[in-house]
């Protein structure tokens, strides 16, 4: 099982605000292990108002000095920033708009053979999904239940919300709508004791996990929000995120309803002009869940927020903090796949090692998660058999003029030959 802790490390930081100089700070940070821990300083530090400049002294803080570190982060406050002196607690003044709580693992429903009646959802998720639901602005609301879901993981695409006998809309329109409406978001409003609904909470381990007309829960193909608007007026509020500018001013489009986004969200939600805080400002969300497969997050808008114009323009701090999660992100699926499929070839170091050659991946041009994947297992593979990656790479494309994709794909089916006669010799 996963074991969380407090880390702690020395870091020599500069303000993000012009002619400010360099100075030490003492980071906290709530994390799994060296390697998340760093990973998380590195993307959340921004958010602070500050960039790393360098790093030292990172290690678990109850093995540091004084405790008081240890203490000050948990799930729902996962970074800490203190001046240089480690007997000095006086956190840095940043208040989250959007407040988290981590929910941890959500056991779903499965088949529930013998029980009736059915429920809707796990237990865990009942009284904040569809119980009373109170706002200080607003405590007499009735908040509703509703999932923004991603037609694109659905086994049947679109046609398994159109049979879900539910109020729903494509958040796309005219001939997006139509051209796609198995890879759309919709707004679906939520009913207890509806199959559907039931569906989206259940996981039913002896059925494959594309299997969505039975459960949905492998997939996690929706996020789920409450709020008192009516169905119109909370559609054309979510619709307006649908894409955002980057720096430039191109439009990009903006998969905000994405479960694995809690934990960018989590990190910019200091930032007041942070793109990722769009879609929950003002008073049209009452609260939304993420149920991020690292672990479920209930997020709640803090007063601030709910007067808040929102932006819709990428910053550089959110770009790079986009950058960064993606990277976590990729190698924690990567851990897995290799994991899954093939567990001899997990490297001793752990993610070091797998961000080591992601990187490296990167930079000689496999950008696509795809060619990614494979670049990291060619790499792997071509070690544990005592073959070297660059040379199989120059002797089936000398002159580089497979795309990346192909290329890896090419290396890997070699390797595999190549790995398979090792064995039998």
């Amino acid at each position: 099982m996963t074991h969380f802790e407090a880390w702690t490390a020395l870091c020599t930081v500069r303000p993000t605000a012009p002619g400010q100089p360099d100075h030490q700070l003492r980071i906290v940070v709530w994390a799994d292990g060296l390697e998340t821990a760093y990973a998380i300083i590195q993307r959340d530090l921004p958010a602070y108002g500050y960039t790393l400049r360098d790093m030292s002294d990172l290690r678990a803080a109850l093995s540091h000095r004084n405790g008081a570190l240890a203490r000050s982060v948990s799930p729902q406050q996962p970074l800490q920033l203190y001046q240089a002196d480690p007997h000095q607690t006086e956190a840095a003044p940043r208040v989250p708009l959007l407040s988290c709580r981590d929910l941890g693992q959500i056991a779903p429903l499965d088949g529930q053979p013998g029980v009736l009646p059915l429920k809707t959802s796990p237990d865990a998720l009942q009284d904040l999904l569809f119980g009373a639901l109170e706002r200080a602005d607003t405590p007499t609301a009735h908040s509703r239940c509703f999932a923004l879901l991603d037609a694109a993981k659905l086994q049947f695409g679109h046609s398994e919300i159109e049979d879900s006998d539910l109020t729903w809309r494509c958040l796309f329109k005219d001939t997006a709508a139509q051209s796609l409406a198995n890879v759309a978001p919709y707004l679906v409003e939520l009913e207890q004791d509806n199959d559907f609904t039931r569906r989206l909470f259940t996981e039913i381990p002896e059925f494959d996990a594309t299997m969505t007309s039975a459960h949905m829960w492998p997939k996690r193909p929706a996020i789920f929000l409450r709020s008192a608007l009516s169905f119109d007026a909370l559609w054309k509020h979510l619709r307006r995120f649908t894409k955002i500018r980057d720096k430039s001013g191109t439009w990009l489009f903006y998969r905000f309803w994405e479960p694995e986004n809690a934990a960018l969200i989590r990190a910019r939600a200091h930032d007041p002009g942070s793109v990722f805080l769009a879609p929950w400002c003002g008073t049209a969300i009452d609260a939304v869940l993420f149920p991020a497969r690292a672990g479920a997050m209930w997020m709640t808008p803090e007063p601030a927020l709910r007067t808040l114009k929102p932006s819709m323009q990428m910053s550089p701090t959110d770009m790079d903090a986009l950058r960064t999660q993606r990277q976590i992100d990729f190698i924690l699926r990567l851990k897995q796949a290799l994991k899954d499929d093939h567990p001899e070839l997990l490297p001793s170091e752990g993610t070091a090692r797998l961000r080591a050659l992601y990187t490296r991946g990167r930079e000689k041009g496999y950008l696509v998660e795809q060619a990614a994947f494979d670049f990291v297992r060619c790499h792997l593979l071509a070690e544990a058999i005592g073959l070297s990656f660059e040379a199989l790479e120059h002797q089936l494309d000398p002159q580089q003029r497979l795309t990346a994709l192909d290329r890896a794909k090419l290396i890997w089916r070699r390797l595999e030959t190549l790995s398979r006669a090792t064995a039998e010799a």
